[in-house]
């Protein structure tokens, strides 16, 4: 029996704040100094200037060479603490607020570094712009790191304030030591930067040539290296499919700044539409990491952040091949000058031997190619798969048609590497020593299926979805079935029960009111049940 009807929602529910989307992981909340009145006047450290005339120059040089990273800034270098700088206050109830202001003259967006940071519990950081309309924090405990590193993400401006708070009772006095200022003269908050800079012939993740592609792009992330320069990596799977969080970039990123501790990962920053927007987009940030190898044969390095994306991020671990055979096609996904997620088409790949190293050359076919700041960047296969990654080629928006190609390291090769864990991809990515050729992606959203009842089945189209979506329920027998839709955070957001499908069994849903983001749809039939994830993008 077949039976079809519409259903349109009205529901009322609550929604959990979980991060803020243009910094790391962080408590939230606002900094003590917003509120609190009769504090000591802030003082202010400014920094040494920097020679901005002489870095452009060096830049027009370097922008044209993909085997080096990005460069966007100066790191100044300095040893600021509680114990010799900034201001404290003794707050009523016997807790203690430092403030301590950085000025760099000149400078477009400001981040740091401390090789220092161990809190105690209840503590918390902030960082802000000195117009206090962009905040980081609070960073806690959780943000403790075993080297005692923790760098940040860009904060625009050329003044910011870091202000930490101690209570009155903690177990040990709070260390932080403020090592490296890093003085960005060009980038995303950039007086002059127009989104989309990057290349007149860029496109972004999101236009229509891109379809099917989503997972792939939920996986690459922008990789602040030292705190100036940046390369693009992609988090991949290994054999478990457990979401270790393995970021596959280029060994000259690790060698332009050799300390993953201090990286900084960002996650989804794209384009909402096809068109570049106006402003900078939202992102998501993840700080550190630890080396696992490297090979300068193929240029590739693996590290494996500190932390691995919460559930919000929504991201995706891709999957692999290490075939020696070439694709028919391929695609790049990078984040070209500083610039927003783009996308690349190449035809099919071929075997070469480039600037001395065994690879794949890619040739664009579609007039988008990559740039500095693409190095790093993983070249799929047309299954899908990561084959490699870029580490160079002449190819650019001007480039004649005999330029249009690029090399990627050949991840086959990056598998045995020089023969030992450090040099190699197989014994991280292959956990279960099952050496397989290929390997497919993982969705740490995707919640396993138990499904006893194999008479059962359910299908959602389209996926991703505006909101307006049809669930197709397929049975061989009489079942009583329940629907229940949940958020991200677990709360549903509605309850179907009693549904008998004695065939074919089918609703339209319109869920449009529901803001974007990941829900699950649980399918019970007895005491069996079935979950699919559904994600809302209008």
């Amino acid at each position: 029996m077949r039976k079809t009807h519409t259903i349109l929602f009205v529901i009322t529910f609550s929604f959990l704040f979980l991060l803020n989307t243009k910094a790391q992981i962080n408590e939230g909340g606002t900094p003590p100094s917003f509120i609190l009145k009769n504090l000591n006047q802030l003082p202010f450290v400014t920094m040494p200037s920097i020679d901005i005339a002489r870095l452009i120059a060096e830049d027009s040089i370097n922008d044209l060479n993909k085997s080096m990273p990005y460069r966007f800034g100066e790191n100044l270098f300095t040893n600021l603490n509680p114990n010799n700088s900034g201001i404290w206050d003794i707050l009523q109830d016997g807790s203690k607020l430092w403030r301590l202001g950085i000025i760099c003259k000149e400078a477009s967006s400001i981040n740091v570094c401390f090789d220092k940071y161990k809190l105690p519990k209840g503590a918390k950081l902030f960082i802000y712009n000195e117009e206090k309309s962009f905040i980081i924090g609070a960073f806690t405990e959780y943000n403790n790191q075993e080297d005692g590193m923790f760098a940040t993400t860009l904060i625009p401006g050329e003044s910011i304030v870091i202000e930490y708070y101690e209570p009155k009772d903690v177990v040990f006095k709070g260390e932080i030591n403020l090592w490296r200022v890093s003085h960005a003269y060009r980038g995303p908050y950039s007086k002059t930067k127009s989104f989309g800079s990057s290349g007149p012939c860029e496109r972004n993740v999101v236009c229509p040539e891109t379809a099917g592609w989503e997972n792939q792009i939920k996986s690459v992330c922008a990789i602040i290296a030292g705190g100036i320069e940046l390369c693009s990596g992609t988090l991949i799977n290994n054999t478990s499919s457990n979401g270790t969080p393995y970021i596959l970039t280029a060994n000259h990123c690790w060698e332009a700044a050799m300390n993953p501790s201090n990286w900084v990962f960002w996650f989804n920053w794209k384009s909402a539409t096809c068109t570049n927007p106006s402003t900078n987009p939202p992102h998501q940030d993840l700080s550190g990491a630890v080396l696992k190898a490297k090979n300068a044969e193929t240029d590739f390095c693996l590290v494996q952040m500190n932390n691995t994306p919460p559930t919000n991020y929504n991201v995706y671990y891709v999957g692999w091949n290490r075939s020696t055979t070439p694709s028919t096609s391929a695609y790049c996904i990078h984040h070209p000058s500083l610039d927003i997620m783009k996308f690349s088409r190449s035809l099919a790949l071929r075997d070469t031997v480039a600037y001395g190293k065994i690879s794949w050359k890619a040739r664009w076919a579609y007039g988008q190619v990559t740039e500095p700041g693409s190095s790093g960047s993983s070249i799929f296969d047309q299954n899908h798969l990561l084959v490699g990654q870029l580490y160079g080629g002449p190819s650019s928006c001007g480039a004649a048609a005999t330029d249009m190609w690029d090399a990627f390291g050949k991840f086959d090769v990056s598998w045995e590497g020089a023969g030992t864990q450090e040099t190699r991809l197989k014994d991280w990515l292959d956990p279960t020593n099952s050496n397989p050729i290929s390997l497919g992606g993982y969705d740490p959203l995707e919640i396993s299926m138990i499904n006893q009842n194999n008479n059962l089945n359910v299908n959602i189209f389209p996926n991703p979805n505006n909101g307006s979506f049809t669930l197709e329920i397929n049975s061989e027998k009489i079942d009583n079935i329940s629907i229940n839709i949940i958020n991200i955070i677990g709360v549903s957001v509605f309850e179907y029960n009693n549904i008998i499908v004695i065939d074919n069994y089918i609703e339209n849903f319109d869920l449009s009111f529901l803001p974007n983001g990941v829900y699950f749809i649980k399918v019970n039939c007895y005491n069996n049940f079935i979950t699919k994830k559904i994600i809302i993008e209008k």
